[in-house]
């Protein structure tokens, strides 16, 4: 069990850390759940805690930069809840010894809708249905069914295979159930069901044009006590390489003033000053305060050629350690262990904050042409969630921007962003723009395709300065199937799998 464990955590690092390779994502975790379902192990955590911790330490290693323990501390109190998927599927499987092609997609979307609420951080990373993000004939049908139900899909034909695996090695005294051809003949109209819908969706254009946006990736590191240097950068930067009129709306990404701006008259005189020399406004996450005044809060802001702020969206995710205080309630209970947390914070990033996040997915208005358009600005994390996403269509957004500065995480969470913003794209049709201040910055199209990728002075996707000016695409089939319903289609699959559970082990008492 152990080598089963090791090996689908080696097959999950595979598939989130190369593009193509995503839809090995699904089949290390098919892997690692494998002992969850054989009757004569019947191990899950086993099967899957050593191989998880072995990737998980692996993709953010980078966090050692910052401080040692961030990597020892923060990893697995960032990550512990995925397990539970394996003892989802171990639960089902004990009540109702139903084949793994049907615990399979029960747990694995259980579990990822689960993780939201149950998390630390709410820290939603590595969904397997995301990861087919690179195939786009594969995410089309999350216009129908959305990402988590992607990953519900995908499990048909990961938990036939290892269904397979299981009566091989259970041997025929312990095999039991219904027979193999059920199993191949979901997994085969999957297989044959999803693509064929992807394909024809593919061949559904063309889109609408949109505004011209000028990304601008300045590739600056972002800290409160380098706000000025990253703002005149940014400001000298954004006059040199775009010019007056060449867009309708110049992004910065997320934090590019991480101070507050709203109380700043410096800074609000260098946007003043870009936005009426350039003829355009401007888009920028900066730091803010809530309604009170008091927490701060990041939000992006919507600068015209006059200066005035015409929009503001306050972050409503905001980053555990980095971004607001976790363990609030050991304030009361342990108040020096709640000291030496924020001691601890504060030793890794300079600044133990204790932020408020935003509680509506607001949205911005650009008049362009005659023309008004409405779109979302997800700040980095915010595009992990599919429900922000859907109340922001339903707010009228036409398309989103998602601004970020998360190229201090490393590859892990640079693809696992690319990965969420992909499929926002497909399940609400809309367009996205996707400004990092490292990379990656890039246009997507509402078919979840990449129409044009940032490749900075150096010719590197991350870690390079640049422009990229392009209009963002828009499709008028909006809201989607999914956009509509998805509030109620998501929370189907834990609840399927509680009926289940439930049931499995009420007819096993009953029947005796």
């Amino acid at each position: 069990m152990l080598t089963v464990s090791v090996v689908g955590g080696l097959v999950l690092y595979l598939g989130i850390r190369f593009w193509s390779t995503g839809p090995l994502v699904g089949v290390g975790f098919a892997i690692m759940m494998l002992p969850s379902v054989v009757q004569r192990w019947q191990a899950p955590m086993l099967g899957f805690v050593p191989g998880f911790t072995l990737f998980a330490f692996a993709a953010n290693y980078t966090l050692r930069k910052y401080a040692w323990y961030a990597v020892a501390l923060l990893v697995p109190l960032l990550h512990w809840h995925l397990v539970l998927m394996a003892l989802y599927a171990y639960v089902l499987y004990r009540a109702t010894r139903w084949p793994a092609y049907v615990v399979y997609p029960l747990a694995m979307g259980a579990e990822e809708w689960l993780r939201t609420w149950i998390g630390l951080g709410n820290f939603n990373m590595y969904q397997a249905g995301t990861f087919l993000f690179a195939w786009p004939t594969l995410t089309q049908a999350a216009d129908l069914v959305g990402g988590l139900g992607l990953t519900v899909l995908y499990a048909v034909p990961l938990g036939f295979l290892a269904e397979l695996a299981r009566r091989r090695i259970d041997g025929p005294a312990l095999t039991g159930g219904p027979p193999l051809v059920w199993g191949a003949g979901a997994a085969l109209a999957v297989l044959v069901i999803v693509p064929g819908y992807g394909n024809w969706r593919l061949s559904q254009e063309p889109f609408q044009s949109g505004p011209r946006i000028a990304i601008v990736q300045p590739s600056q590191e972002h800290g409160v006590g380098r706000t000025q240097a990253v703002v005149q950068f940014q400001q000298s930067f954004t006059a040199q390489n775009v010019a007056a009129g060449a867009a309708d709306l110049i992004v910065w990404p997320e934090n590019s003033i991480l101070r507050p701006y709203e109380r700043s008259e410096d800074y609000q005189n260098v946007v003043k000053w870009l936005t009426s020399t350039k003829k355009t406004p401007l888009l920028f996450g900066a730091q803010s305060t809530d309604e009170r005044g008091e927490r701060p809060t990041a939000s992006s802001l919507l600068v015209d050629e006059s200066g005035e702020i015409l929009g503001r969206y306050d972050k409503m995710f905001l980053f555990p350690f980095t971004e607001r205080r976790v363990f609030t309630w050991l304030d009361h209970v342990w108040p020096q262990l709640s000291v030496q947390i924020r001691e601890l914070t504060r030793r890794a990033w300079g600044v133990a904050p204790d932020g408020r996040p935003g509680r509506h997915a607001s949205v911005h208005t650009l008049p362009v042409d005659g023309q008004e358009w409405k779109f979302w600005t997800p700040l980095c994390y915010d595009s992990c969630y599919s429900s922000i996403g859907r109340e922001a269509v339903a707010n009228g957004a036409r398309f989103f921007i998602n601004m970020t500065s998360e190229g201090w995480n490393g590859w892990g969470v640079l693809h696992n962003q690319m990965a969420v913003n992909t499929l926002r794209a497909v399940e609400n049709r809309v367009g996205v723009a996707r400004v990092g201040n490292t990379g990656i910055s890039c246009f997507i199209l509402p078919d979840g395709r990449l129409e044009k990728v940032l490749i900075g002075e150096l010719g590197r996707r991350v870690l390079d300065k640049g422009v990229l000016i392009g209009r963002v695409k828009a499709d008028e089939r909006w809201p989607t199937f999914y956009a509509r319903i998805g509030d109620l289609l998501d929370p189907l699959w834990p609840v399927l799998w509680l009926l289940a559970t439930v049931f499995g082990f009420a007819r096993r008492v009953w029947v005796g």
